[in-house]
């Protein structure tokens, strides 16, 4: 792999960042310390320490995950992390606590653990992380502020913009604010030739989302990528420490048809209105099926307890031993069946060899409740193409011409904040 970072405080007296990586362990960290007081930089120090120990002491466990096909050992990996960020944030709040001095500090905290042909992203803060791939730029972490919580409740009308840039400073979560903390935490499957760059809210804030965008697409290493965007923020104009951390993973990543997978989801009406994060989020909730030609994946009757996207082949729908549908690449077959439970109102069969990706009900409805955002995007999805349907069973129904095919799903303004990438 090839990393390069660097932190620099810009116009402030004290630089409060903190940055660390260990690319024999596959872990990198930034965090941003903020304070009442003093103690940002102590805080965002000791972030960085405890994840640096954390890494040593489950060396074999992320040695293991990295060598592992399996979803297990990854999974236990984004476990241990959510524990790591649970002890940062009580040492921390500890140590605020027993001076007054120190009373308020905490710190965002941004880690990525490479392991294998995935990454595994823990956040908190207003720190983001960015995915390029395919020369397109892509958002994975939210921003944990009372500008971006208002945003996607729709509550920016009549916001003035000396107002949002007053919320976008306001943290809503942050390491150490509290014994315990709130984590986001989103697995990747990587593509050969992706790039992550980890940055503090000094760097975004400062270039804006397109200056940003257009220094993280162009050609060049790590190291020129970072020495461009920092010269772009400039210790001259820069209004806080800035942070920034350039990565590319190992070589023998391979493609492994992520970006494919996540291209056709988001082809698919219910999964239309989610972000790039989002899509990924569903696409780790699923899982492959490999299937035979001529093997039937479930039958007429069978308990409806999945939806599956077609990767690759064909499958042909069959009712009452009649063939009514064929189901290609990026179709999704089963959708109903897997919100309503409901038995399977027609047969599945591989015509040919079939890869497809299952989502069980189950998983995708912990997944929803856990991000009521995605659900409500989801039901919308869900809701539009239902719609659509409808209106052309009634134009048929009447004779008349069925147009809802060129009808874009939303013409109006959405209920909800699409999110970036």
């Amino acid at each position: 792999m090839e990393i390069a970072f660097a932190t620099e405080a810009g116009v402030q007296p004290k630089n409060e960042d903190a940055c660390q990586a260990w690319p024999e362990l596959g872990i990198c960290v930034a965090c941003d310390g903020l304070a009442t007081k003093q103690g940002g930089d102590l805080a965002s120090r000791m972030a960085v320490e405890a994840i640096g120990r954390w890494a040593v002491a489950n060396s074999g466990i992320l040695e293991a995950a990295r060598q592992s096909k399996e979803k297990g050992p990854r999974e236990q990996v984004q476990g241990l992390l959510f524990d790591a960020f649970q002890e940062v944030s009580k040492g921390i709040f500890q140590k605020s606590s027993s001076d007054p001095a120190l009373l308020g500090m905490c710190t965002t905290m941004d880690v990525l653990a490479l392991l294998g042909s995935h990454a595994v992203i823990a956040h908190v803060g207003s720190g983001r992380v960015y995915l390029l791939r395919n020369e397109e730029l892509h958002q994975l972490t939210e921003d944990h502020t009372q500008l971006a919580h208002m945003r996607r409740q729709g509550k920016l009308e009549g916001v003035t913009p000396a107002q949002q840039a007053t919320f976008s400073k306001r943290l809503m979560r942050a390491v150490g604010f509290r014994e315990e903390v709130q984590v986001d935490i989103l697995g990747v499957e990587l593509e050969a030739g992706d790039r992550f760059f980890m940055v503090t809210d000094g760097v975004w804030s400062a270039l804006g989302d397109t200056d940003f965008e257009k220094v993280a697409v162009s050609a060049g290493t790590p190291a020129a990528l970072l020495k461009n965007l920092h010269a772009f923020v400039g210790p001259g104009k820069a209004k806080d420490n800035f942070t920034t951390l350039v990565l590319d993973p190992p070589k023998q990543v391979v493609s492994s048809g992520a970006a494919q997978k996540i291209k056709m989801l988001g082809t698919v009406p219910a999964f239309s209105f989610l972000s790039y994060q989002e899509l990924i989020r569903v696409i780790n909730s699923g899982e492959l099926v490999k299937v035979s030609g001529g093997k039937e994946i479930w039958k007429e009757g069978d308990k409806g307890g999945e939806m599956m996207l077609v990767l690759s082949g064909t499958v042909n729908i069959v009712k009452n031993g009649q063939q009514i549908n064929v189901m290609n690449k990026g179709d999704v077959v089963g959708e109903m069946s897997m919100i309503d439970n409901a038995p399977r109102s027609a047969a599945a069969v591989a015509e040919t060899p079939t890869n497809l990706l299952a989502f069980p009900r189950a998983a995708l409805f912990e997944l929803f409740r856990e991000e009521p955002d995605l659900a409500v995007k989801f039901l919308w999805g869900v809701t539009m193409e239902m719609n659509k349907r409808l209106r052309a069973v009634s134009n048929q129904l009447v004779g008349g011409t069925d147009k809802t095919a060129a009808t874009p799903l939303s013409t109006g303004p959405l209920p909800f904040h699409r999110g970036k990438g």
